[in-house]
């Protein structure tokens, strides 16, 4: 491949002598205030005008790196790897990360004895302000969220807009509109971090190494630091760029961790931070065939120094991070997009001739971009179909589908961390895939992995049409609490209906998984080497949640009956599944309360259902009640714990609701109307004795809940509820 040279001979040996001092040094300058009006437009900083962050450089001791001694060696290397193996479909995350919108999270944590993973909700204090934090994995490590408080100040993301709201006066101060998409905020006392992605053209210059082509179109992601400790005059720090879409993100003890997934392709050969390469130093192949750079960059949000790590690594999913360790998940098979790219073929041969040529010239391009480029077509003309038409098509494509067999395993890298100190250790892999973040969880420094081995996998294609909402009349909904000796409580309460008679088509490709076994595996995080192995778990059943708590593992599964295991990891040379609990239905998300106490939130036959779990003994786990939320409700939590608050020091939990079907006031007949976001938030209390329902507050959109001392805020969109905590009467209402 020909390279263009050009010699800068004394610009060269200047930067050689003032890089590496730079690179040591601090430029503190004054920082920009940003415009206080309302709406508030939000610009980057001048360059020239704002805190300059320096760069941290670290040996990486690991023994056994592949590294590059020059970008001209990367790309070239690239280059061939791209033209001589297959890499359709690399980049992709799992079907929840790629086509949802990110997680956004609220309430607080504290630490179990024994462990570092969460355990009920914690009160944060600030001075004299008790307040809650966001409801994460492991305590004190805080997670991106669209709603953040540090008990003076609730910071609201929407769209690309950030609403600042004074929790005292109950009004919006300042509304800060950034130049991207939003997709989380972090918050340590006056810093809010704003995390949010772009699609753009980067021009790559290295000067002695001038490479034959610019980067092409890529995703940034972004991220501003705005110290907020006057938020009418809030102040823009700085905002630093890292290339790919965002993974997740981390802040802990004042280090923001943010981690981005960028496809390797032609036009994106080289990770970018602050639109330059990330020293090639700092990029280490991790795994072949190249597929994806994972980008870690390391910020501390007071002194603003920085490192950034460059792993070649196989697709990024999620991640864990405990106070020593971030580790970087990756799922083997793509399955979702193995489900997509085998609708598409089954499809070719029943769609219009221009539409089924233009799909298979896509397929046989097979890159990541002409496969979402056939199903943008695929899905705009199966839309477009009426409804009968469109239901008969995905049938008939549904019955030409055949078993695809896999063999999966899950890959972990990790990585050792101390501030903005990044190192990269090595991988392991554990058979089988993860269902969710809780699947995961450091104890003693060995790591967990509960999998589910499959063998096969069944795609499938739906058809459905909904109806965009609006007031139509009211409904009833039956709560159903049954309490520790069997006995019954039904309280029905009336809410607003939201229906539209203007059907829309949505088409959904999905796949089913064919289960064989589940497994504990555990890894010594200082050898990367498996201790100790429980297989065959509940065979045939499929694995829905998982916690750790203390020295106990609890691990959910289900299929017609939900086994609830309590495995026993004070060895974790030698764990031992020591008691279970079957029940109807099954859990979707845990949270450990006090005294023994565990929460259960999860679906039985088509009802939202909240368990209360004894679990003190873990031999003898005992469900004390359990409340059914009425008929085809749901929550934002079955899909995201984030969404859960907890205000431990009043055994009180809330969590959102919605409602899929509800039926109209005084309806004689089986006639209903769909309705996804006509409800508002569930509060509750529990004890020993059981649950008890406090009150059901109606909220369109409502998503989030936070308090602050003794006042509860509800937030949708477009405004904030205020309730006291006393009898949780309405007290206030800001508008967004």
């Amino acid at each position: 491949m020909s390279r263009r040279i050009y010699v800068f001979a004394a610009l060269a040996l200047a930067i050689g002598i003032l890089v590496p001092i730079a690179g040591l040094l601090f430029w503190p300058q004054e920082t920009t205030p940003l415009t206080t009006t309302i709406p508030t437009p939000i610009q980057p900083s001048p360059a020239n005008n704002a805190v300059q962050p320096s760069m941290i450089y670290q040996p990486v001791t690991t023994a056994n790196l592949v590294r590059f001694s020059s970008y001209d060696e990367l790309i070239t290397y690239l280059e061939s790897m791209l033209r001589t193996e297959e890499t359709a479909g690399a980049g992709y995350t799992e079907k929840g990360d790629v086509y949802q919108p990110y997680p956004l999270l609220v309430t607080a944590v504290s630490t179990l004895s024994g462990g570092i993973s969460s355990v009920a909700g914690s009160i944060v204090k600030m001075g004299s302000v008790q307040y809650s934090g966001t409801n994460v994995q492991v305590a004190g490590i805080d997670e991106p969220d669209i709603v953040k408080t540090n008990g003076k100040i609730i910071a609201v993301a929407s769209g690309n807009k950030i609403y600042l709201v004074d929790p005292i006066h109950k009004k919006v101060v300042s509304i800060l509109e950034m130049n991207h998409t939003i997709t989380g905020l972090l918050l340590e006392n006056n810093t809010l971090a704003v995390i949010m992605s772009n699609k753009t053209s980067v021009n790559i210059i290295i000067l002695g190494e001038p490479i034959e082509k610019p980067l092409g179109n890529t995703e940034l992601t972004i991220i501003s630091l705005i110290n907020i400790t006057d938020p009418e005059k809030p102040v823009l720090v700085k905002t630093f760029t890292v290339s790919g879409h965002l993974i997740s993100a981390r802040l802990y003890r004042g280090v923001l961790y943010v981690v981005t997934a960028q496809h390797i392709g032609e036009e994106n050969l080289l990770p970018i931070v602050n639109n330059k390469p990330v020293p090639i130093r700092n990029i280490i192949l991790a795994s072949t065939p190249p597929s994806t750079y994972t980008n870690i960059i390391a910020i501390n949000t007071e002194t603003l120094q920085y490192n950034v790590l460059s792993l070649i690594m196989s697709s990024a999913s999620k991640i864990y991070m405990s106070y020593h360790h971030l580790i970087v998940v990756s799922p083997a098979e793509n399955m979702y997009m193995l489900a997509v790219k085998t609708i598409l073929h089954i499809s070719i041969k029943l769609l219009p001739k221009n539409i089924a040529s233009n799909i298979t010239g896509l397929l046989e391009n097979n890159t990541y971009q002409s496969i979402m480029e056939a199903y943008r077509i695929f899905y705009d003309y199966v839309s477009s179909l009426p409804v009968d038409e469109a239901e008969k098509l995905a049938a008939t494509i549904n019955e030409l589908i055949n078993y695809r067999e896999i063999a999966p395993a899950t890959k972990f890298y990790v990585f050792n961390i101390d501030g903005v100190k990044i190192a990269y250790k090595g991988k392991f892999s554990i058979n089988g895939t993860l269902y969710n973040q809780f699947c995961m969880d450091e104890y003693m420094n060995k790591f967990f992995v509960v999998a589910t081995n499959y063998i096969k996998i069944i795609p499938s294609i739906d058809v459905y049409s909904y109806m965009p909402v609006q007031p139509s009349g009211t409904g009833n909904i039956n709560i159903i609490i049954t309490g520790p000796n069997g006995e019954r409580k039904v309280i029905t309460t009336t809410v607003n209906v939201y229906t539209s008679s203007n059907n829309r088509l949505i088409v959904i490709i999905d796949y089913r998984r064919v289960y064989r076994a589940n497994q504990l595996a555990i890894v010594d995080l200082n050898t990367l080497k498996k201790v100790s192995l429980i297989s065959n778990i509940a065979p045939g059943e499929d694995i829905k949640t998982a916690r750790m708590i203390g020295d106990l593992f609890i691990l959910v599964t289900y299929r017609n009956i939900d086994p609830l295991f309590a495995i026993n990891i004070r060895d974790p040379y030698h764990p031992k599944v020591i008691g279970y609990l079957k029940i109807p239905g099954y859990n979707v998300y845990l949270h450990p309360l006090k005294d023994g106490l565990l929460l259960g939130i999860g679906v039985d036959r088509g009802n939202l259902t909240v368990s209360l779990y004894n679990i003190s003994d873990p031999a003898h786990v005992v469900e004390i009640s359990r409340a059914n939320i009425g008929r085809y409700i749901t929550s934002p939590v079955l899909y995201d714990y984030h969404a859960f608050t907890i205000i431990p020091d009043k055994d009180v939990f809330i969590i959102p609701l919605s409602r899929g079907w509800a039926w109209a006031s005084g309806a004689t007949t089986n006639t209903g109307v769909w309705c996804r976001w006509c409800f508002g938030f569930l509060i509750m209390r529990y004890s020993d004795n059981g649950l008890e329902l406090i009150k059901i507050v109606e909220l369109l959109g409502g998503s989030r809940s936070l308090y602050i001392d003794n006042n509860l805020y509800l937030v949708s969109q477009n405004k904030i509820l205020v309730l006291d905590m006393e009898n949780y009467g309405i007290v206030g209402d800001i508008k967004l």
